[in-house]
């Protein structure tokens, strides 16, 4: 399984991290652990919603399109009532 997720930081610069891993325990593991370059000085994140893929390729194209498009990232944060 290939996993999308999206993080909440409490960075002021940057609320939200989205992401791809194939092991989604470990990779949220590293980001609470400091271990992530994006987020490690934007501690403490929290997950608070992931989408799990057959396909590595199709949860590549998810998150791009989720950092690219802002209409599909605001459906999104409008869709799990986020802010």
């Amino acid at each position: 399984m290939y996993y999308v997720y999206l993080l909440k930081v409490t960075h002021p610069t940057m609320q939200y991290y989205i992401g791809s891993t194939s092991d989604l325990k470990r990779r949220v593991s590293e980001h609470q652990a400091g271990e992530s370059f994006y987020t490690k000085s934007k501690l403490p994140v929290k997950l608070v919603y992931y989408e799990c893929y057959n396909d590595k390729e199709l949860a590549l194209d998810r998150e791009r399109n989720l950092k690219k498009s802002g209409s599909t990232y605001m459906g999104l944060f409008k869709r799990l009532n986020l802010k």
